[in-house]
């Protein structure tokens, strides 16, 4: 389990003293309200970053960190994913963070489909993204008609009625 929690990934600079554009993984965004500060995982290190500001854009968001000055530093960042500090997350004994659930084994029915990648969200709800064994992903609903069980304790989540999904 890593300390560090994925929100969203830089996708364009902003202006020309080194703003950028962040879209979120989430449609969560409260984590700007705990931190100051965001990591940027570079060379497998994670690299820590003041913010200097956040702007909502509704979709996506522009953000300034107090040590990237230019266009060509923002620039360099580009596709590189965003992080939060997980202890700075305020969150409850009884909750769990979407991150936590990565390398969940996902099963169809009895079937063993592949394990938790990650999770995407195009507008229409959360989509949970399922690797499998031979390359493939799915991307999985999550809605109750689709979800049959979760079990945090045993780290496993079972679909059903998702054979369309599949083909």
């Amino acid at each position: 389990m890593s300390d560090f929690i994925p929100i969203g990934k830089i996708v364009k600079t902003h202006g020309l003293k080194g703003a950028f554009k962040m879209a979120p993984f989430d449609h969560d965004t409260t984590f700007f309200n705990y931190t100051k500060k965001l990591f940027i995982e570079l060379s497998e290190n994670f690299k820590e970053f003041e913010i200097e500001f956040v702007q909502n854009l509704g979709k996506s968001f522009v953000i300034k960190l107090k040590d990237i000055k230019s266009i060509s530093d923002a620039e360099k960042l580009l596709s590189f994913n965003l992080f939060v500090l997980k202890s700075d997350i305020p969150i409850d004994d009884d909750e769990i963070l979407l991150s936590d659930m990565i390398g969940y084994k996902a099963y169809f029915d009895d079937n063993l489909i592949g394990i938790i990648d990650g999770f995407a969200d195009y507008g229409a709800g959360l989509l949970y993204v399922i690797a499998t064994t031979d390359g493939v992903s799915y991307f999985l609903p999550d809605q109750d008609e689709f979800v049959k069980e979760t079990n945090y304790q045993e780290h496993y989540i079972i679909f059903t009625n998702i054979q369309d999904f599949l083909n």
